[in-house]
């Protein structure tokens, strides 16, 4: 088969060392394309495979500048078949704040590059991150129409340090549980195992592998008076002023970011509480953003506030809403969404440095667009409105909101809680889903180990062979 990768600085390691371990114990006649930005994401690729084929966005869109226009912008919408189109760009964390004419260029570009590298190499198979910017989504929707297969692998909740799982949508929701799993019969291990990991959940909670680094609090450093001078050093790297490599493009403006996240830090702390575990609430933890899990997979309530004053409109009298800010987000959120928090009353926002697990386990309900804290409560057999896709989403006691407004009670009333016996069941054929194996940049370097690739690698290919015998 002729296999595509995407090769971005998350996966340009990981790609080519997936590759070979494909080639060498699966597919010896494979044959591997490798998507990169520019010729230094091409070296560090070529740095594992001497002789690969890399194919360089920047150049590419570079060399058809002239003809990237509106008509062609229009023109792939509807070849397509995406419109409408807009819906997909504001997915992009790059693109959103560009200018127009950018936006259309960059756009068609995408489309150009990934149509001609599909048909030019007859790829039947598209390997990539989960689907986080317009590139990524492009590649996915020309794939749609040619017959490309897209897959990923993403860490499975709870065992994100541990375990993956394969998805092949752009909302990575394709976790292979079976519809009807209350009904399916488990082993007495597979029921053990379940049962006990469902008790350490009960008793402690689980906090995700990325959050044991991430969510310091900002505190002035010593390397502050030196990020001006490094942004301006930057400001003359060609690499940065290539408005074709729109993931750099004009990176260096955010070196002195740290700066700014610091003294926003400052200012607005006094917006936090502590919360106040007497009074009745649900429960809604900030989403870390720009991020595919808002944008992509919650693109309705990507702007969180349309979501809160959704919810504040709709709870009774003796219910609260608590919003957690999330501690990764510290400095980096406008200052104007805090002060436009203020002006609800029902809402209070809680410090970033409370106890998620408590805050769940006290809540009357529990919601969420794609979180993890939605996850937690459902082990908890809470109460949980989502409002996005996610793969938990057709779990025990999971209830899924295209819109709260005014319905909040209906909902609640017509709940009922899940008996521990189904989330353990649940549990069963969560664990028959995931695999054994770290995803792209996780753990350390982890996932680039050797061991970890021959896992990853099997883990795919299985996938793969499953999806051929299929159609």
């Amino acid at each position: 088969m002729n296999y595509c990768f995407s090769a971005r600085p998350a996966l340009d390691v990981f790609s080519p060392k997936l590759f070979l371990e494909i080639k060498e114990y699966y597919d010896q006649e494979a044959k591997g394309v490798f998507v990169v930005t520019d010729s230094k994401e091409a070296n560090k690729v070529r740095s594992i495979i001497p002789d690969a084929v890399t194919c360089e966005v920047a150049a590419f869109i570079r060399e058809k500048w002239d003809d990237l226009n509106f008509e062609r912008f229009c023109e792939y919408e509807k070849k397509y078949e995406c419109e409408p189109l807009w819906k997909y760009i504001y997915t992009d964390r790059f693109l959103i704040y560009r200018d127009y004419d950018y936006v259309v260029k960059m756009t068609s570009g995408f489309f150009m590059f990934y149509e001609r590298l599909f048909k030019d190499n007859n790829i039947q198979v598209y390997y990539s991150e989960a689907i986080a910017t317009l590139q990524g989504y492009v590649a996915y929707l020309v794939g749609r129409k040619m017959g490309v297969h897209y897959y990923g692998q993403t860490g499975a909740k709870s065992l994100d340090g541990t375990h993956h799982y394969i998805f092949d949508d752009p909302y990575s929701c394709h976790i292979n549980i079976a519809g009807d799993y209350l009904n399916d019969s488990y082993s007495s291990e597979e029921y053990q195992k379940a049962s006990h990991f469902l008790t350490q959940a009960e008793e402690k909670g689980f906090i995700p592998t990325y959050m044991i680094t991430n969510g310091v609090k900002p505190r002035f450093r010593l390397r502050f008076l030196v990020l001006p001078l490094i942004r301006l050093i930057l400001s003359f790297d060609k690499r940065l002023n290539d408005p074709c490599s729109y993931m750099y493009y004009e990176s260096h403006k955010t070196v002195t970011d740290p700066i700014k996240y610091y003294w926003r830090y400052r200012k607005y702390k006094k917006y936090f509480h502590k919360a106040d575990y007497t009074k009745k609430y649900v429960y809604f933890p900030l989403h870390f953003q720009p991020e595919a899990s808002t944008i992509v997979c919650a693109q309705k309530y990507e702007k969180q506030i349309y979501f809160i004053d959704s919810w504040a409109k709709s709870l009774p009298a003796d219910t609260l809403l608590y919003v957690k800010e999330h501690a990764t987000m510290l400095g980096h959120r406008d200052p104007l969404f805090y002060k436009h928090l203020k002006s609800y009353p029902n809402v209070i926002l809680i410090d970033p440095y409370e106890s998620s697990f408590e805050l769940s386990q006290k809540a009357v309900a529990v919601t969420t667009l794609t979180g993890t804290a939605g996850w937690e409560a459902m082990l908890l057999r809470k109460p949980v409105l989502i409002g996005g896709n996610v793969y938990y989403e057709h779990a025990p006691g999971v209830m899924k909101i295209s819109d709260i407004y005014g319905k909040y009670l209906e909902l609640l009333n017509a709940w009922v809680q899940p008996s521990r016996e189904d989330v353990v069941k649940y549990l069963c054929a969560y664990f028959r889903a995931v695999r054994p194996g770290v995803s792209y940049g996780r753990a350390n370097g982890v996932s680039d180990t050797d061991e970890n690739i021959k896992l990853m690698a099997k883990s795919l290919m299985e996938a793969i062979g499953k999806h051929q015998y299929q159609c």
